[in-house]
């Protein structure tokens, strides 16, 4: 029998390259989908489960961010990526037996109840917490505009009497021609270069 994958100094690599190894083949084979799971697990944990008569069967758990835990708690996204993973260990005459999911646990902070309590507080947004003291300001959909000409620009950002410059005028296709002729050649001599 050959070196464990889940010996201690293969670990990373052995993860990397399972990880890496499977989204390639699985995005050659067209299932695109089950490429980008992969790509998004941050780390998978090898370890071997089954020594049974010469007989290597690894259990495999997909470490993922805990917001897409529940894309892959689930059996059809287990099956998938475990079926890529053992077309890619079919060579080394190892196989999986079982391949699970969990989140990755968040290390904890000094702060942590803060953080938590924080959490049913008010929503993030993109207006400051400011106090007010002129009175009138525009709002139009809960955002606060500084003037009437910014809540316009907001409102209609193509109208014509606010955009009265970007009106490209006709021009000479043949001046453009030797004005880009003159500029190709005034940046060739200034780099060095003989027209």
């Amino acid at each position: 029998m050959s070196l464990p994958l889940d010996a201690d100094v293969n670990a990373p690599l052995v993860s990397e390259r399972l990880l890496g190894t499977s989204a390639v083949l699985a995005h050659h084979l067209g299932q695109t989908d089950t490429a980008r799971m992969i790509a998004d697990v941050m780390v998978a944990e090898v370890r071997l489960w089954n020594t049974d008569h010469d007989y290597e069967g690894y259990r495999i758990v997909l470490v993922v961010d805990p917001s897409l835990y529940p894309t892959y708690d689930n059996d059809v996204a287990k099956s998938n990526i475990a079926s890529v993973m053992q077309q890619v260990l079919k060579g080394s005459g190892k196989d999986i037996d079982e391949v699970d999911a969990r989140p990755s646990i968040p290390r904890l902070g000094p702060a942590w109840r803060s953080q938590i309590k924080a959490t049913d507080g008010p929503k993030v947004s993109n207006q400051g917490w400011k106090q007010q003291l002129e009175p009138g300001h525009p709002v139009q959909d809960q955002l606060r505009f500084t003037n009437e000409w910014e809540l316009r620009v907001c409102s209609d950002p193509v109208s014509d009497d606010l955009t009265p410059d970007l009106v490209v005028p006709d021009y000479d296709e043949e001046a453009m021609w030797e004005a880009w002729q003159a500029m190709a050649a005034l940046t060739d001599h200034d780099a060095g270069h003989s027209p």
